[in-house]
């Protein structure tokens, strides 16, 4: 902790399409203050029966420079507006957002405008159990009640983990953690393209399965061969030389200009600069390319790198914006059963499924089927899926290496 922060508990909750608004909810909040932890998020009924949708209850800890007061008036309040949060004489209405500051440090504080430690601590359930997932030593600086003794108190029924959201949030926390996330991953890749050998990232003579699974795909599902290929995260052109030596047009986009500038020099030095055109940019802001100008697009280990809700749900909305209609996406990612980030997963026991490597600092998101499926649902229909098993070279040890690959087509435009 910073001097002069401190550590700030806040109350989170939501019944107004909470899957979007709390995870919005913490990214705004971790561009005013540092987010440390989240608890888990319970489902919790209305208050009095009322009939409305359940609500998303949790705490975050959070450190901050900032007063109390200013806190609570200022960055909470501010948020709550961002996200449309109306306030009325019904204090039990249904919210888009509620951010509660329900404990500062030490502070006691009772007053018209703020009291803390907040009352709820003391009379609901979900309140106490997040601060105690949190800090389970920690006393109450009105009554040096400890929380545990709270939560005994009020442990009247059991509570029900909404364990999706609170993966997400738990996920975005984690990625806060290492700084930034990808902007952060962005300088790791530059700085992994500028210094391991081109044998590993770059154009190899062994096709990669990925244009393998490709082949296979428009074979068995009777497709057209797409005519363009957006390779994003293309690098050095280890898979995007492959496609364009069959012919393909291939479009390269990737963050690291280095990467790129080598990819055109390959494919020049093969004769393949006529089917070959790279673009610089980030696959976190929009692609530089008109509306349904692509026929296939290839992510290979490439969506590892997008660690918060924002930034694959911006990913999938440009991927529907630039496929044409009935486009084919292929997605490979790393698997839990991986020699390398699959045992760093187990490792790590945090749940979350992001892995850093302790090599590189590099941080990369393990994915299961039903994430990945559940993220592009509304939009594309899982085509195929087939494991892919190789034996490889990482910081000289061999591991048995594993990633699994899918394959999804668009089922309309919008």
């Amino acid at each position: 902790m910073k001097s002069g922060d401190k550590s700030a508990y806040i109350g989170v909750g939501s019944n107004i399409d909470p899957g979007d608004n709390i995870p919005r909810a913490l990214d705004l909040l971790s561009k005013r203050a540092a987010v440390r932890a989240t608890s888990t998020f319970y489902r919790t009924r209305p208050i009095g029966g009322r009939d409305q949708p359940e609500y998303r209850n949790g705490v975050w800890r959070i450190e901050t420079p900032v007063a109390p007061h200013l806190l609570k008036s200022g960055i909470l309040r501010d948020i709550e507006r961002i996200l449309k949060r109306r306030r009325s004489a019904d204090t039990y209405a249904s919210r888009t957002i509620d951010l509660d500051l329900l404990l500062c440090d030490d502070a006691v504080i009772h007053d018209r405008n703020l009291v803390i430690p907040d009352p709820d601590i003391y009379r609901r359930q979900f309140v106490a159990a997040g601060i105690f997932e949190l800090d389970p030593g920690l006393r109450l600086p009105d009554s040096k009640i400890g929380i545990r003794t709270v939560l005994d108190r009020l442990n009247q029924s059991p509570l029900r983990p909404d364990e999706t959201l609170t993966l997400t949030l738990r996920r975005m926390v984690e990625s806060l953690q290492a700084g930034g996330g990808n902007a952060t991953q962005a300088e790791l890749w530059r700085r992994e393209y500028d210094t391991v050998k081109g044998i590993q990232l770059g154009y190899t003579d062994s096709e990669p399965a990925a244009v393998t699974a490709l082949r296979s795909v428009i074979r068995r599902n009777a497709l057209s061969p797409p005519k363009t290929i957006l390779d994003i995260g293309c690098g050095q052109g280890r898979i995007g030389l492959h496609l364009a030596k069959e012919g393909y047009r291939v479009i390269g986009l990737d963050v690291v200009a280095s990467a790129v500038r080598k990819f055109a020099r390959t494919a020049k030095a093969k004769g393949l600069e006529s089917n070959v055109s790279i673009l610089v940019g980030d696959m976190r802001a929009r692609w530089d390319l008109p509306d349904h100008s692509v026929d296939c697009a290839l992510a290979i280990t490439v969506m590892d790198n997008l660690m918060t809700v924002r930034s694959r749900r911006h990913f999938v909305g440009e991927l529907r914006r630039v496929l044409s209609p009935d486009g084919l996406f292929m997605v490979e990612c790393y698997s839990e059963d991986d020699g390398y980030y699959g045992r760093l997963l187990r490792e790590s026991n945090r749940g979350s499924g992001i892995v850093t490597d302790p090599n590189n600092g590099m941080r990369f998101m393990i994915y299961s089927d039903r994430e990945l499926i559940d993220l592009l649902a509304a939009d594309f229909r899982l085509v195929h899926r087939e494991n892919a098993h190789w034996r490889g070279v990482k910081y000289n040890q061999w591991y048995a290496r594993s990633s699994v690959i899918w394959a999804f087509q668009r089922t309309g435009c919008r």
